[in-house]
């Protein structure tokens, strides 16, 4: 459906938007535009799926939640719900993840809602792997013969 008076157009199905190397897929996607024709768009699904290759390097930004938001004008993406980020080997979840598509950082939170007594706050889990850094890696130690000994040493 697509309302040009609001400008606003929702899509459901299978479905997906692409932007440059941005991939979003989802069930219902709603992309509105504002008076200087930035876009934003929220993609539902089972889950949401978000991917974007990473710039000067044959790499994917992968993520995945129950919705996903995206913003043109700030390039920021939100994820939340069951959030889940993977860069490389790192992988990242929380219940909101904020990612910058052009600095390619991004901010994991726990949940809005404060912990009870019946409810916990929900824990954000990160496995992250130290850089690969061929310039800096240590020089090898030479390996020399040792001085002939002896025998009466």
């Amino acid at each position: 459906m697509v309302d040009d008076a609001k400008q606003i157009s929702t899509f459901s199905g299978r479905v997906q938007l692409m932007q440059g190397t941005l991939l979003m897929r989802g069930e219902r996607i709603v992309v509105t535009q504002d008076k200087d024709g930035y876009k934003h768009a929220t993609i539902t699904g089972s889950p949401a799926t978000f991917r974007q290759k990473r710039e000067g390097v044959d790499e994917y930004v992968d993520s995945d939640a129950q919705r996903i938001e995206y913003d043109t004008h700030a390039d920021i993406v939100h994820l939340y719900g069951q959030a889940h980020i993977k860069r490389e080997l790192d992988d990242v979840r929380g219940e909101h993840i904020v990612y910058s598509t052009q600095t390619e950082i991004f901010r994991v939170e726990s949940g809005d809602a404060p912990a009870t007594a019946n409810m916990p706050k929900k824990r954000v889990r990160a496995v992250l792997q130290p850089k690969k850094d061929k310039d800096k890696a240590p020089a090898p130690l030479p390996i020399r013969p040792a001085p002939t000994l002896s025998p009466t040493e």
